[in-house]
């Protein structure tokens, strides 16, 4: 990377500390468990979607997920946590139809480590395969969302098998280091080089609502994301972040800024991320702002750009919806989103815009 590059990133990793440093912090220590027993609840995603092209006037489940964790519990006082999710998924709607999948998603361990504890810093260990520490992902679970931030179309992976070490510095600062495979979930490959991922946060509040900004950074052999030059559809990971790997590996490395504002009924949320895959140059951004203007009711808007640095081969992603809550455990989201996807030598005189119009019932129990 060049010198302006990792200048920028150093930038975007301390904007947090030094940008905020007057506010109030937000105190992130960990709840005292009461036992240690297994806590098991699961959704159920089922969706109806119309399309251009792809699923067309279709109902399908999408996934159904099952999450069970359990706290591990030192005299009394709750020290880490184990944490298993299981996924039952539909492929992306780029692919023909094929039998369900079950896969482990999110599994890990974590503990938290015996030092500085009579401080406001918190370390904790993890081992497993959990999100990679990168831009608003590892802040921002979006795997059950109609519409995803950067991750599918920017590296290539969510969830990532390896080692992670995070926690919080004199309270002030949220931090995450992790070394991972690069190959995403459930998969190994010996020959492949691990990446390295790192992300500086900070949650305070201000007279306006609570803001969390970070920096990021990533260097190491992901998969290659790219606009299929068949289907014409943008790369599109699974609920389990399973990646497939179609078209390679490459070495790659992001730089990326990252921020969320929730003040009264507003949230706004976003990305920007920057790097290289080899000696190419990519860049692109996410923001999403929701308004619940009724108990129960919200409207969002979203939009998604990335530019994947080869022969204009891009995608962008206008999306407005509306969410309808039935408490925490049951929801309807309609998103109308109109897709442009550029692919490398796509004939000219066919149609880049594809649009998409999905209804989404989700139950949590």
């Amino acid at each position: 990377m060049s010198r302006v590059r990792y200048s920028i990133l150093a930038c975007l990793t301390f904007v947090a500390a030094v940008s905020s440093c007057l506010a109030d912090p937000i105190d992130l220590g960990k709840t005292t468990a009461i036992d240690n027993s297994w806590l098991i609840d699961g959704v159920i995603d089922q969706r109806y979607r119309t399309a251009t092209t792809g699923r067309t006037d279709q109902t399908y489940t999408q996934a159904v997920e099952l999450d069970a964790q359990r706290p591990i519990m030192v005299k009394g006082l709750s020290q880490g946590v184990v944490f298993i999710q299981g996924i039952l998924e539909s492929p992306p709607d780029q692919y023909p139809p094929a039998n369900t999948m079950a896969r482990l998603g999110e599994s890990y361990i974590s503990y938290r480590l015996p030092i500085l504890q009579q401080t406001d810093s918190v370390v904790n260990v993890k081992i497993g395969q959990f999100p990679i520490a990168l831009g608003l992902t590892p802040v921002y679970d979006s795997h059950l969302q109609i519409m995803q931030s950067l991750y599918d179309e920017a590296v290539g992976v969510r969830i990532d098998p390896g080692v992670a070490v995070e926690g919080q510095f004199q309270g002030l600062l949220n931090y995450e280091a992790a070394l991972t495979t690069g190959v995403g979930p459930d998969r190994t490959d010996p020959n492949n080089t691990p990446i390295v991922s790192f992300r500086l946060g900070r949650l305070f509040s201000t007279d306006f609502g609570t803001v969390n900004i970070g920096g990021s950074m990533l260097s190491g052999t992901l998969p290659v994301t790219q606009v299929d030059p068949v289907t014409g559809f943008a790369p599109t990971l699974p609920e389990s972040g399973y990646a497939s790997a179609p078209y390679g590996y490459v070495n790659k490395t992001r730089i990326a800024g990252d921020a969320q504002w929730n003040y009264l009924n507003y949230t706004m949320r976003g990305e920007a991320m920057t790097g290289a895959d080899n000696d190419t140059s990519v860049y692109g951004y996410f923001w999403e702002g929701e308004w619940r203007f009724a108990p129960g009711f919200s409207a969002v808007a979203a939009r998604k750009y990335w530019n994947f640095g080869a022969s204009n081969n891009q995608t962008q992603d206008n999306a407005i919806g509306l969410n309808i809550s039935y408490g925490n455990n049951f929801a309807i989201r309609g998103l109308y989103e109109e897709q442009l996807n550029e692919p490398v030598d796509w004939p000219e005189n066919q149609s880049h815009i594809r649009h998409v119009f999905t209804i989404q019932a989700l139950a949590r129990f």
